[in-house]
């Protein structure tokens, strides 16, 4: 398996600005310089503690609407998928759907045997949610930036494994801690992507061209500017790490990526010949290898397992 960089360029031409706005790789670019900003800005002590209280009061907002409209995004361009892309035989949606699930399922299990062997406390076992999801922006961030001469099947994959694999874990969550108001923006993601469905095909196509540029270049960046102002605590990591490191190592890259990988390839070979994607083995893998990015979800299952102020919380949020 091999990943290829893409040289981004971001020079913009007199005549070129509509072009750079709807370039997928510049908005990542733009995310990830963000995603850093926030993360050197919270552990350098460059940001005012005003700011930090800003960030703890917007957050939630910042969080559900901007989710909200990537959502629709997302829905938006699966449903052109359904309507004449890789997912024309509605019953290929199983291949990536057998994915999140097995990938859902076996870091679970792989995380709670482990666990139990080393017996670890019980407040330890109640982290296993947070090995389960997968963070859809961060994923879909990574392979525009590493991604290419990859098919344009593998993004559609990629996307609708991903929101899949996401509904899956936040139900985990739920159950696994009985808090069914996590469920809420299971429910906004749900509305998000219904909307989607219900449009026509060439709404659809007009709503992707006016909304991707807003998504990637102002949604998502200051998603990211936001969700990774997280204090990074070497201490707690390298000093108080004990099982709990063991256990996210072996399950977030590891068990993750063989459950995905696995359900991806079981998947393409149950459906009927005429459904199955036109991917092959490596390119699961590599879609796979993204399915280790938990964070947002992951931060908030290790948030109610062992509380935001905590070593162990400190170690998640390091390795998720």
């Amino acid at each position: 398996m091999r990943w290829h960089f893409h040289q981004v360029r971001l020079h913009i031409g007199k005549n070129e600005p509509v072009k750079f706005f709807r370039d997928e790789r510049a908005g990542a670019v733009f995310m990830l310089l963000a995603a850093c900003l926030g993360f050197l800005g919270a552990n350098s002590g460059m940001f005012a503690p005003e700011l930090l209280d800003l960030r703890n009061v917007s957050w939630p907002w910042v969080s559900q609407i901007g989710m909200v409209l990537f959502f629709s995004l997302i829905g938006f361009e699966l449903r052109n998928e359904f309507a004449g892309g890789l997912f024309q035989n509605p019953r290929a949606i199983l291949v990536p759907a057998l994915a999140a699930a097995v990938g859902v399922v076996v870091p679970a299990l792989v995380y709670l045997s482990i666990a139990a062997a080393a017996g670890s406390d019980a407040q330890i076992i109640s982290g296993w949610p947070m090995v389960t999801a997968t963070d859809v922006s961060f994923a879909l961030m990574a392979y525009s930036l590493l991604a290419r001469g990859l098919p344009r099947e593998l993004r559609a994959f990629l996307l609708s494994f991903a929101v899949i694999d996401d509904i899956l874990a936040t139900v985990a969550l739920a159950i696994g801690f009985w808090r069914f108001d996590a469920l809420t923006p299971l429910l906004s993601t749900t509305f998000a992507i219904s909307i989607a469905f219900a449009l026509r095909t060439k709404v659809v196509t007009q709503v992707i061209r006016w909304l991707s540029p807003l998504v990637a270049f102002a949604v998502l960046p200051t998603f990211a500017f936001f969700a990774v102002q997280i204090r990074f605590d070497p201490a707690a990591l390298y000093g108080s790490a004990g099982p709990l490191m063991v256990l996210l190592f072996a399950t977030r890259p590891i068990s993750k990526w063989v459950g995905v990988f696995t359900g991806a390839l079981l998947g393409n070979r149950v459906v009927a010949p005429n459904a199955r994607l036109p991917l092959t083995a490596a390119d699961f893998l590599r879609v796979a290898s993204l399915a280790g990015i938990g964070f947002t979800v992951s931060l908030l299952a290790a948030d109610l397992a062992f509380g935001a102020n905590s070593a162990l919380f400190a170690i998640s949020a390091t390795l998720t």
